[in-house]
């Protein structure tokens, strides 16, 4: 009879990690940047699955960077898995990559582009896209406005009203100028 008797001891873990994200680059949820980078951590040792949009789920690690995204909806996907083979509820992180710039539509012009003898000038417009307007009088400054812009010139010459657009993922598109002499 031996004097230690053999033992074997384990543990028994039915608990799932927990995982969250530590930084996403860019975090916004609409983007004109075609990359992001994704860190992310679980609360014990584990390893990480991740898939980017509609792929499979392949073993990844933190941080995860994905680049040369096409424009459009994206989805990325992370999971984790401790030792015992409990795996984490998924962790999902949705954005849109925006890469158009929008288009400034101009609408009612009063008065009429050309030689003029008025004051005061008003411009409507619109974009095809959700965006902030931009304006600018004359060359100042451009600051945020919306249509119709109305203005007046105290002075007599060349006048010149531009317009530009940017959208949510801060796509900014040429501006667009109305003349009158």
């Amino acid at each position: 009879t031996s004097l230690a008797p053999a033992r074997y001891q384990w543990r028994i873990d039915l608990a799932a990690p927990e995982i969250s994200f530590v930084q996403i680059d860019p975090q916004l949820a609409v983007t004109s940047q075609n990359a992001i980078s994704f860190a992310f951590a679980s609360n014990e040792t584990s390893h990480f699955e991740c898939a980017l949009d509609n792929e499979m789920y392949t073993a990844c690690a933190s941080p995860a960077v994905f680049s040369n995204l096409n424009e459009g909806s994206h989805a990325f996907h992370v999971s984790a898995i401790d030792v015992a083979a409990n795996q984490s509820q998924t962790l999902d992180y949705l954005w849109t990559v925006d890469l158009t710039v929008p288009a400034v539509l101009l609408g009612n012009i009063v008065p009429q582009t050309g030689v003029t003898n008025a004051s005061q000038a008003s411009v409507e417009f619109s974009a095809n896209e959700t965006a902030t307007f931009y304006c600018s009088v004359d060359g100042s400054v451009a600051t945020v406005c919306s249509s119709p812009f109305a203005t007046s010139f105290f002075n007599e010459g060349p006048h010149t009203i531009s317009i530009y657009a940017k959208d949510q993922a801060g796509n900014s598109s040429d501006a667009v100028s109305v003349n009158w002499v």
